[in-house]
């Protein structure tokens, strides 16, 4: 039975019935993960559920992306020492890195092999976003210093405020009640 769901899987994928692909062979694998096209039919369920993903609009990404973090995490689990496995931690980085969680996408980058052929890639994507986080954390930084320096000048009178602007706020008593 579970050569037939193999045989399934790949004829859907190739059919590019990629949900209902993915469906066998993620059965396969979450079930029968013993099974000897149990890896295959599980790079089978990353390609179509990546294809789904690629299919949709970037508002109705949720289940596929779910999806491709689900398969990808059983894989690494299931066969660690397979090549489809550094596959999978790559993917997985990618979709940490696209959700801004830096600490998953460094969690999963220690995992990926120091003499793997994608693990420069694999740092670059990581180091990319984590560098991108810095300069945005920056640029924010810098906009709360330009107002306090603005509000500095407004308190010593190096500037007069616009009209629309109430400096005596601090001032005032606050209303009781």
């Amino acid at each position: 039975l579970n050569n037939v769901r193999y045989y399934l899987c790949k004829l859907h994928y190739t059919e590019r019935n990629y949900l209902e692909s993915a469906t066998y062979g993620e059965f396969l694998v979450r079930y029968f993960p013993g099974h000897r096209a149990a890896s295959y039919c599980a790079q089978l369920a990353r390609a179509c559920y990546l294809n789904l993903y690629n299919q949709q609009d970037e508002k109705n990404r949720d289940f596929e992306a779910d999806r491709v973090v689900g398969i990808c995490q059983l894989m690494i689990e299931k066969w660690p020492e397979e090549p489809a496995a550094a596959e999978a931690l790559i993917t997985l980085i990618k979709f940490m890195v696209l959700k801004k969680d830096l600490a998953e996408a460094k969690r999963y980058l220690a995992m990926v092999k120091p003499d793997s052929p994608r693990r420069g890639e694999a740092e670059i994507a990581t180091g990319q976003a984590i560098w991108s986080a810095y300069l945005k954390g920056r640029q924010g930084i810098r906009g709360w210093e330009t107002e306090l320096q603005q509000c500095n000048d407004w308190k010593d009178g190096t500037k007069a405020p616009p009209a629309e602007v109430d400096v005596d706020v601090a001032a005032r008593k606050p209303a009781r009640r």
